[in-house]
């Protein structure tokens, strides 16, 4: 990992922000890029779902790429005219970010599954309604080609939220980024080629907002390959689903694993205060090599999040 790499905090603030608290409970986030547990995946029943705090949009199938996103059923107090949660100007103040102003020429990937045929319009309205300007902004399939997409995310339930919500934060923490939204088939393969795909296209961080639960390679001996390459920061979600209930690419050592938080907002001016969300993603992994930035005393291996 090249630890000389620009802006892969701010980065790292943009994939946890969905498990973020932004719903005004100290367990739910209002909506998330972390991962969703389903009873197909895990005994394991985790709070925002014991407690109906919230849905997962997408089914979670162990072993397979799934979407990891939760949406809130409790009301959020933090609504302001038609938009609620918080706004880029509170993740940028909060972090104290400066690709609020910087940013250009960084290239961003966020690696997904299906077509969202939404996309530009989507982010278009999210970034005119909080003054972020035009989007620089491409969408390609996972052989890196902008066009021949797959199969619409509108039939393949819940990666359409996944991907506005990816690319709106990617926005959200750095407006003039250029971002790669790289649509693969939903394989595993198709996630693989498109993992390879942004890098081949000049993007120097990978976003991953999807997990194969259960799983430390996706079934595939050589996943593990398509997320290590020099240079390259790759970043995945851990997860909703509590501790040891985790899966790839969060799990490998040559990834950035971002686990899910709670932002507390009040006062004015506004102070904000971050605490790890309980139903967050984690582990002590063992058979993972420790990544030489972990110097965590109590786990030998791999520990996740990073």
């Amino acid at each position: 990992m090249n630890g000389s790499l620009k802006l892969v905090a701010p980065l790292i603030a943009a994939l946890a922000i969905a498990a973020c608290n932004a719903g005004g409970t100290s367990n739910m986030p209002t909506t998330s890029g972390a991962s969703q547990t389903g009873s197909s995946a895990s005994n394991h029943i985790p709070q925002w779902q014991a407690q109906h705090l919230g849905r997962a949009v997408c089914p979670q199938v162990i072993g397979k790429p799934s979407c990891l996103v939760l949406i809130s059923q409790t009301v959020s107090p933090l609504c302001v005219g038609s938009a609620c949660g918080f706004a880029p100007s509170d993740l940028q103040a909060h972090y104290n970010l400066p690709s609020s102003t910087n940013g250009s020429g960084q290239k961003v990937a966020v690696v997904d599954a299906y077509d969202e045929p939404n996309a530009s319009s989507d982010l278009a309205t999210y970034r005119t309604e909080f003054g972020l300007g035009t989007a620089n902004f491409t969408k390609y399939n996972e052989h890196g080609v902008a066009g021949s997409y797959p199969q619409s995310c509108t039939v393949s339930s819940g990666w359409c939220v996944e991907e506005d919500l990816d690319i709106e934060m990617v926005s959200a923490v750095c407006p003039n980024c250029t971002i790669d939204l790289i649509e693969s088939d939903g394989s595993i393969t198709g996630m693989e080629e498109a993992e390879a795909s942004a890098v081949s296209l000049g993007a120097t961080i990978v976003s991953n907002s999807w997990s194969c639960p259960k799983s430390t390679n996706c079934g595939d001996s050589n996943f593990s390959n398509y997320f290590d390459t020099s240079g390259i920061a790759y970043l995945a979600a851990t997860g909703d689903s509590g501790y040891n209930q985790i899966g790839a690419p969060a799990v490998l050592d040559s990834v950035i694993a971002v686990g899910g938080t709670q932002i507390h907002k009040s006062g004015s001016p506004p102070t904000y205060t971050e605490t790890i969300w309980s139903d967050a993603g984690g582990g002590c992994l063992a058979g993972i090599t420790k990544p030489s930035w972990q110097h965590d005393p109590d786990c030998t291996s791999r520990t996740v999040g990073d």
